[in-house]
This record gives structure tokens, sequence and C-alpha cells, in this order.
């Protein structure tokens, strides 16, 4: 997306992140596979990670394949985050 800022030292593959996003240094979002819901129906898929409008992430952050982060949502720093965060979730 536009104006988003990615620190170095971070490794992304497979990802999509929205216009706003500002991720820390060191960030991880490796490609792997994993089951996403899709209309009711499971499919296998390799995705990294899907980070909603403006969200703010601290450095050394880790995403698990397959994680989808809401709009405006905020991930403090050496956090480990997987599954679906709501928008403007928080994570201490």
């Amino acid at each position: 997306g536009d104006d988003v800022n990615i620190g170095p030292g971070s490794i992304i593959q497979d990802s999509v992140i929205d216009k706003g996003c500002i991720i820390g240094g060191h960030f991880v979002a490796c490609s792997g596979e994993t089951e996403v819901k899709i209309d009711d129906e499971y499919h296998q898929a390799n995705i990294g990670v899907m980070l909603g409008e403006s969200c703010s992430l601290g450095s050394s952050v880790v995403a698990q394949p397959g994680t989808i982060v809401g709009n405006y949502s905020q991930i403090q720093a050496l956090k480990l985050v997987s599954g679906r965060l709501p928008n403007r979730s928080l994570v201490l």
C-alpha cells in the first residue's frame, strides 16, 4: 500500500500490507502453508501476513503464516502474532 514504512532487516514473503502501516525493523512474515476460509470453504494456501490499514508494529515482531491483522491495530515489539486480530487490536 501507499505510505508504508518498513524497518531494516525485515523478511516479508507473500504478504499484503495496506496503506499507512509503520513496521519496525526485523519484522518477520514468512510464507507458509496454512488453511484459509473463503465463503465458508477451507483452502490450503501459501501466504504470509495480511496487515490492514494504518497498523503500527514495533521491532522484532514475528507473524505466523496466514495471520490477519485488522485496520489500525498496534503491536508492541518482540511479539509473536497469529490467527485473526480484529480492527483496532492492541497487543502489549
